[in-house]
C-alpha cells in the first residue's frame, strides 16, 4: 500500500516508518511537558487551587478545612530526581492527586501545617466574636430559620432566604451564618424555631435545616456546611459554617433555579450572562 503513494519515490518504506514514529514520540514528549508546564498548584484562602490544560483552561478547589491525610508516593525515577505524587484526602471522602512535585515530603508537611493554621482559626471563630463584627460578605446574621418574629408566624419565606445566604458564601468565599441573632445584635433565640418542629431541640433544628438544604441547594453540597450551638444571654443560638465550595450553587425553588453570591454584606442574585462570566472567572 506505501508504495501507491507519491512519497515512496523519495523515501523508503523503512525511512518514512522511522520518520513516523520519531514525530509520534516528539508530539507525544512536547504534548507531556505542554500539560506539566501548563499546571499549577498554589494555595488561596483556605484551599488548594489546581489550574490545568493547554487549551481549555480548568481549576479545581480543594478545601483544607476538614480533616486531612497526606501521603506522597515516588516512583525509582522520582526518587532518583526527587519529584512524586501528594495524595490529600479529606474526611468528607473526596481527594486530590498533585502530580510532579519536586520534594514531595517537604510540600506534605507544608500541606499539613497550613491545615492544622487553618484549623486553629475556625477554632476562634466563636459567637462571642462575630457578635462584635457588623455584617460583611463572610458574616450575615438572622433572627430566626423559620418563625416571623413581626408576624408572630410560621414563615417559610425565611427558610428560603437563610439558603440564598448559604448558597451565596458557597458561590463566593464562605462565611458564618448566624441564626437566633438579628442583625441588631439582639438575641432572639432559636424557641420559636424549635416550637414548630417535631423534635423541639438542637437536633431537631439541625435535621430540619439540612432537609431544607438537601431540597433547594442539594445533599452533594451539605459537606461544605458545619453546624455548632451555642447558648448566649440564656438563649440558643445556631452558627453555621460554610465553606466555599469547589464548584457553581444554585438554589432551587419550586420549577426555578437561580444563583446568589455575597456583595459586600449583601447577598445578590445574577442574571444568567452574569452567572456565565462568575462561573468563568472563579471555577473555569
Amino acid at each position: 500500500i506505501y508504495n501507491d503513494f507519491m512519497i515512496a519515490r523519495v523515501i523508503s518504506y523503512e525511512t518514512a516508518r522511522l520518520l513516523f514514529f520519531a514525530w509520534m514520540g516528539g508530539f507525544v514528549t512536547v504534548y507531556v511537558f505542554a500539560r506539566w508546564f501548563f499546571e499549577f498548584y498554589n494555595f488561596s484562602r483556605g484551599m488548594i487551587v489546581h489550574d490545568y490544560g493547554i487549551i481549555f483552561k480548568n481549576k479545581t478547589l480543594f478545601s483544607l478545612a476538614a480533616p486531612l491525610s497526606v501521603s506522597y508516593s515516588l516512583n525509582p525515577l522520582g526518587k532518583l530526581f526527587h519529584y512524586g505524587t501528594i495524595i490529600v484526602k479529606s474526611g468528607r471522602g473526596d481527594g486530590l492527586a498533585l502530580k510532579s512535585i519536586s520534594r514531595p515530603e517537604l510540600h506534605s508537611s507544608m500541606i499539613m501545617e497550613r491545615q492544622e493554621r487553618i484549623g486553629h482559626e475556625e477554632e476562634k471563630i466563636t459567637l462571642s466574636s462575630v457578635l462584635h463584627e457588623e455584617e460583611h460578605e463572610n458574616l450575615e446574621f438572622k433572627s430566626s430559620l423559620r418563625w416571623d418574629i413581626r408576624l408572630n408566624k410560621l414563615n417559610r419565606d425565611l427558610e428560603k432566604s437563610a439558603m440564598k445566604t448559604v448558597a451565596a458564601f458557597l458561590n463566593t468565599s464562605g462565611g458564618n451564618l448566624v441564626l437566633g441573632i438579628d442583625d441588631t445584635k439582639t438575641v432572639i433565640g432559636l424557641a420559636h424555631d424549635y416550637g414548630t418542629l417535631q423534635k423541639g431541640n438542637a437536633d431537631g433544628f439541625q435535621n430540619h435545616f439540612t432537609q431544607v438544604f438537601n431540597a433547594m441547594i442539594g445533599p452533594e453540597f451539605r459537606k461544605y456546611v458545619r453546624m455548632h450551638f451555642d447558648i448566649h444571654e440564656g438563649k440558643d443560638v445556631c452558627v453555621v459554617k460554610v465553606e466555599e465550595s469547589s464548584k457553581p450553587v444554585y438554589v432551587k425553588n419550586e420549577n426555578e433555579e437561580a444563583f446568589f453570591i455575597r456583595t459586600g454584606n449583601g447577598t445578590t442574585s445574577l442574571t444568567l450572562s452574569e452567572v456565565e462570566r462568575y462561573i468563568k472567572s472563579r471555577w473555569a
